[in-house]
């Protein structure tokens, strides 16, 4: 049976703690569901190095039997 009277109820505060509690929890998890499919679905693209030739100057660094090559490496790209 109810409370007899105007605007009058039981406030159960307990219940409403858990509910936030539960509720917070149950964004939590779909949050991260969410992030793992999205990582899983991303497709990464793997830059191969720049490779650029020295040019000789001057005799400096000058052979006829191979030709430098600097390969580019950033620590940004990986």
């Amino acid at each position: 049976m109810g409370i007899a009277g105007n605007s009058l109820h039981s406030k159960n505060v307990r219940l409403r703690f858990f509910s936030y509690i539960f509720m917070g929890i149950l964004a939590f998890g779909a949050l991260m569901y969410w992030k793992t499919q999205l990582y899983m679905t991303t497709e990464y693209v793997e830059l191969q190095p720049t490779k650029h030739t020295i040019k000789h100057r001057a005799g400096i660094m000058k052979s006829s039997n191979y030709q430098l090559e600097e390969v580019e490496v950033s620590p940004s790209v990986q």
